[in-house]
């Protein structure tokens, strides 16, 4: 019996070792198969993230190719030049253009008419083309346009910002007080916000068109004076009193009639901004009245320009 006991424990002290070797075995299969599968998806990470650095590279260099593409097409613009063959007034100038002559009107700025009746404002529309011609005749400039305000107005004039030596020429005719700042139809503008802080500095600083010094003579028609007569000198050496200057004769323009005669229907009014015309359906046409002297009746647009007048925007 004893023996049989003994061999029983024996048997069962093996049993144990064996299943603690495999228990032990299996344990370590696990822990390498664990390990292979963290070091798979380690791997795959790295790779997609490599992957994904990639693609974020190249994407970052197709956009600084495609930058850097259009700052050329831009720059190529902008070096675009053209000369300036003639000079209109302050705010109108004539260039060649691809082997044309076109007439550019300056975006966002207006200057006095040149046709005005008003001599303060003839004054200023003479100063203003002199500072035109000074600055720009017979230089080359560079032309932009402005897709706000379009290529061309209705009088198939281009619209542009003109730059001559780096400086925006439509800006330095407003801050210099030659021109005011002029927003079409409230057209947001590229340079507006400039525009307007230049008129600002004008008016401050009492340049040009906001000066109570400038043209003030000019209100006023000037006499014509005649050539005075040489002096002579008598016995007694006292001067000869010159001749009294003669002054011309005022002209009285005609006061239009209150009705249109039959089929001139075109009004020319006379106002600050100097000849303009209004034809029926305009939306100044009604509040017109043609009651000043030098105000006309037209019976055709043709008969307005060729009288100095011009075409009322609105």
């Amino acid at each position: 019996m004893r023996n049989w006991i003994r061999q029983t424990g024996v048997y069962l002290i093996g049993v144990v070792i064996i299943v603690l070797l495999l228990a032990n075995l299996l344990n370590n299969r696990q822990i390498k198969a664990n390990t292979a599968s963290s070091g798979s998806n380690s791997s795959q990470i790295t790779t997609d993230t490599n992957k994904d650095e990639a693609s974020e590279s190249a994407e970052a260099d197709d956009g600084t190719v495609a930058s850097a593409q259009t700052g050329e097409s831009e720059t190529d613009k902008d070096l675009t030049l053209y000369d300036v063959t003639s000079i209109i007034d302050g705010d109108t100038v004539k260039i060649n253009f691809d082997g044309k002559t076109e007439s550019v009107r300056l975006i966002g700025i207006d200057s006095e008419e040149l046709s005005s009746t008003d001599q303060k404002q003839k004054c200023f529309a003479n100063l203003a083309k002199s500072e035109a011609d000074k600055m720009l005749k017979g230089k080359k400039i560079k032309l932009e346009s402005d897709p706000v305000s379009g290529e061309r107005d209705k009088y198939n004039r281009l619209l542009g910002y003109i730059f001559v030596d780096e400086t925006n020429f439509n800006q330095y005719m407003v801050e210099n007080g030659f021109a005011h700042e002029y927003t079409y139809s409230n057209q947001n503008y590229k340079y507006r916000a400039e525009f307007k802080s230049a008129e600002s500095r004008a008016k401050s600083t009492s340049k040009g068109l906001w000066s109570s010094n400038i043209c003030v003579a000019s209100a006023v028609a000037p006499a014509q004076q005649t050539e005075a007569a040489p002096s002579t000198v008598s016995q007694n050496n006292s001067a000869a009193t010159p001749a009294e200057p003669t002054k011309p004769e005022k002209v009285v323009e005609p006061t239009p009639p209150a009705d249109p005669p039959p089929g001139c229907l075109i009004k020319g009014n006379i106002s600050s901004s100097g000849k303009i015309y209004h034809v029926p359906g305009g939306s100044f046409y009604d509040r017109t009245k043609i009651s000043e002297p030098g105000e006309h009746w037209f019976c055709s647009e043709e008969e307005a320009v060729a009288a100095g007048w011009r075409k009322s925007s609105r």
